[in-house]
Order: C-alpha cells, then sequence, then structure tokens
C-alpha cells in the first residue's frame, strides 16, 4: 500500500500549523510539489490534502464517504450552529428540501430589485476624488441586500438591522483562527473572547425575535425568512420533523449571511481593483453598462446580456475563491486515488489551490477573463478545475444569488464610475473563513456614458 508523502519541514508539536496561519495561500500553492494527496500535520491531527482535481471532485461527490464532521468543522457549528453549511450528510438532504424554494428563479426578480436599489444608493451616494475602503463599501451593499432579502426591515427594526450585521461581521472576522485552536481557549476573558461572545448572545436573541415575529403571521412578505418558516419537507413526516426548528433557522440565517454578504462583498471588491490595472477590460465593461444599462439601473432581466461583467466575476471568482479551504472526514475505509484512507481520517481540499495550477489555468497568477469566453459566470467545468461553489449535492444553494449580485454591482459602478488605487493602497488578503480582501483603497472618477 503506497503511503501518503508528507508536507515539508513539519515543526514539532506543532506541524505544519503555523505554516498554514502565516502563510496560508503560499503553503498550499507548494503542496503540489509534493503529491497529488499530501500529509499535513496540525498539531497531533492529521489530513490528507487533495491536490488535483481529480480528486478533489471525488471528495466533492462522495458525500457519503467524505462528510462534514473532525475537529474544523466541530469548531465551525460552534459558530454557525448546525445549518445547511455545517450540517453532516444524513441531515443534509432534509435541510436542502426546506430551504431550496427559497432559491428558485420565480424569486431572484424580486431579490434582484433589491440588489440594485441598494446598489445604487451606495454607488450613488460616492464623491469624486474621495478614498474608499472597498471592501466595507461593498459589505455596505452586501450585508443590507442579505438582510433585507432573508429578514425584511419590519421584522428586525430600523434600529436592530445595523446591530445584527455588525455582530455577524464579528462572529465572522475570528472564525479562521478559532478553527485551528482549542476550543478551550475560548473561556480565556481575551477581549476577542468576550466580544465574540456578546455579538453570539445578541445575535441570536436578535434573530430568534424576529422569527417568532414571522411564526405569528401568515402573508408570504417575498423574503426568504417568509419561506423558510412555512416550509415544509412531507418526506421528513415519520420522524416529526417537517419544518426547520428555531435553531436550524438561526443557523441558516448566519450561514447565508456569510455566504451572501461578506463573500460576495470580497467578489466585488477584488474585482474592481482587478479590472483598474487592465484598461481595456474596464473600457469592455463600461460599453457593455452603457448599451445593457437604463439609466445606469440595472435588473434581473439584463444579466444575460452583461457577459463581459459575467466573464470578470468568473475570473475573479477563479482567483480568490471565498471558500479557499474546505475539509471532510472519512466515513468508512476507502480510497482516493492510489491511497488507502481509514475511516475517521480527515480528508482537505482547497480551491484555490486548485484555481492555481499552471498546468489547468495557464499563467494562473494573470487577470485574464476572457479565458471564460463562451461560458455562464462561475460555471465548474467537467474536469473539476474551477470549484468556487464546490460541487455535488453540497454545492453553494446561494451561487446564483451571490453571482448575480457581484455582476449587477460590477455593471452599475462601471455605469457611473471609473476608479482607480488610490496612493499607498496595499491590497491584499486577508483570511478569516473567507478570502476576502483587505487594503483595497480606490478613488472614483466620474464619468459620461456613451451611448450607443
Amino acid at each position: 500500500m503506497a503511503s501518503v508523502p508528507l508536507a515539508p519541514k513539519p515543526l514539532p508539536l506543532a506541524g505544519h500549523t503555523l505554516s498554514l496561519l502565516r502563510t496560508p495561500l503560499a503553503f498550499l500553492n507548494s503542496l503540489p510539489e509534493t503529491g497529488d494527496l499530501v500529509e499535513v500535520r496540525f498539531g497531533t491531527v492529521q489530513v490528507y490534502f487533495a491536490c488535483t482535481p481529480e480528486l478533489a471532485r471525488q471528495v466533492i461527490m462522495d458525500e457519503r464517504t467524505f462528510d462534514k464532521g473532525g475537529p474544523f468543522y466541530k469548531r465551525t457549528r460552534e459558530i454557525f450552529g448546525n445549518g445547511l453549511g455545517t450540517c453532516p450528510h444524513a441531515e443534509h438532504r432534509r435541510q436542502r428540501r426546506l430551504i431550496q424554494p427559497a432559491f428558485t428563479s420565480a424569486r431572484y426578480g424580486h431579490y434582484a430589485k433589491v440588489m440594485t436599489e441598494r446598489i445604487g444608493e451606495v454607488v450613488g451616494g460616492w464623491r469624486e476624488g474621495q478614498s474608499l475602503d472597498l471592501f466595507p463599501e461593498m459589505q455596505r451593499i452586501t450585508a443590507f441586500t442579505v438582510m433585507t432579502t432573508m429578514i425584511g426591515p419590519q421584522a428586525l427594526g430600523p434600529d436592530i438591522m445595523p446591530r445584527v450585521i455588525e455582530d455577524m461581521n464579528t462572529v465572522v472576522k475570528g472564525m479562521y483562527f478559532r478553527m485551528f485552536l482549542p476550543s478551550a481557549l475560548d473561556r480565556v476573558p481575551l477581549p476577542s473572547n468576550r466580544r465574540h461572545e456578546r455579538a453570539m448572545a445578541r445575535l441570536r436573541s436578535d434573530l430568534g425575535a424576529a422569527i417568532a415575529r414571522y411564526r405569528s403571521v401568515e402573508d408570504d412578505q417575498q423574503d426568504l425568512m417568509s419561506i423558510l418558516v412555512r416550509a415544509q419537507d412531507e418526506e421528513s413526516a415519520e420522524d416529526g420533523r417537517t419544518r426547520l426548528t428555531e435553531e436550524e433557522l438561526v443557523s441558516q440565517v448566519e450561514t447565508i449571511f456569510v455566504a451572501g454578504a461578506d463573500s460576495t462583498a470580497g467578489i466585488i471588491a477584488w474585482a474592481l481593483h482587478l479590472i483598474a490595472s487592465r484598461p481595456g477590460i474596464e473600457a469592455a465593461l463600461q460599453q457593455e453598462a452603457d448599451e445593457v444599462l437604463v439609466d445606469g439601473a440595472a435588473g434581473f432581466e439584463d444579466l444575460p446580456r452583461l457577459k463581459v461583467a459575467g466573464r470578470v466575476i468568473t475570473e475573479t471568482l477563479r482567483l480568490y475563491p471565498p471558500g479557499w479551504l474546505l475539509t471532510r472526514t472519512v466515513t468508512r475505509d476507502t480510497r482516493l486515488g492510489e491511497y488507502d484512507l481509514k475511516a475517521g481520517s480527515m480528508v482537505a481540499f482547497s480551491p484555490y489551490l486548485i484555481h492555481h495550477r499552471a498546468d489547468l489555468h495557464p499563467d494562473p497568477e494573470s487577470f485574464d477573463p476572457d479565458r471564460w469566453a463562451g461560458t455562464t459566470p462561475a460555471r465548474a467545468p467537467v474536469n473539476g478545475s474551477m470549484i468556487p461553489f464546490g460541487g455535488g449535492g453540497r454545492k453553494c444553494i446561494g451561487d446564483t444569488f451571490a453571482t448575480s449580485q457581484a455582476i449587477l454591482a460590477l455593471a452599475m459602478v462601471a455605469a457611473r464610475w471609473s476608479l482607480r488605487d488610490a496612493p499607498g493602497a496595499r491590497p491584499r488578503p486577508s483570511l478569516s473563513g473567507l478570502l476576502v480582501p483587505k487594503g483595497i483603497r480606490m478613488i472614483p472618477s466620474a464619468r459620461q456614458a456613451c451611448r450607443t
């Protein structure tokens, strides 16, 4: 039986933990030099990293054998509960059936209207020459949009909505490091721990109160929560769980917020930064916006015609996939590639690593939206070389929501503004549970759209 090669330079006791905390992206990209499947050590925990699209695809598609679980997901569930993104395979099908009606095509016309109204409010408030911290600016769009389409302002109240968004951001901010630290450290009375606990307690209290209000009314308010609180799954009638529990509803809100707000804000901010250094791409994007948009505003019906914006977002997802590191637990003895793995083994795959392989994506560090000519946004090739939203039965349920919002925002910004990096700006990844940017400071210049 072939033994899985060990990644170079493990430290005593710590293994490769410091490398993954200090320079995680460079560390991940170095793993294929060691092998197709590579053993990485986090203290006493062994994790086997799938470094090829074939192995990653096997892990993604066989969700029974490679299930959610293990110490990393245990820590994530402590934060986000047992929602759709963290529940094990045995519970996933039921939850997905209950949530799926909220993500049907019939709902997206309403969602897109909320998106474009908020994009217009934020982008229309920019001033010529001001310095914008772009990721927080995009969060102003995406966080409000997610919370409005998920839990209407009438359920939270105008004073509670900003607090829920702030608390959610506090919880997400420290998620990555908490994944790798022992849970015993959560009880150390550090300021960061106190902030996290306060935010979690207040968040769950506010969301619980909002859910109770939804249960007390009968009408469909055209948002996600209206669907979720009334969703019934008759296939689960035998075990008496035809509806989502309040705990599950809170977990879904937390999960969808992270996927729909922070990750999408990161995608838009990265995209605007990338096109600023490519005048030809920016010009094509602006011309498309002038031709498609009416008075600088877009709608859901415009998405098929925003092809340049779609390619820009797809290429941004290749370079900076929000869900950059994912782990699974092996539920039974199995074979992954040429290696035999025991039940209980930990397996990981990284969309970032797969997306940056030169044999799959020539000149992988180059921003080249035209490599996606003829494809639709974020469409995963059959060979599994593009997996920004995962795949199989556990593919992100909100992928269309995220890409639609990103494309609409990109087009509406292009219709009004040209953005350039501010002097001294140092854009770089800020790793939490998501691959989001920090240091993207840009200066807008108003443009006069040329109608053709």
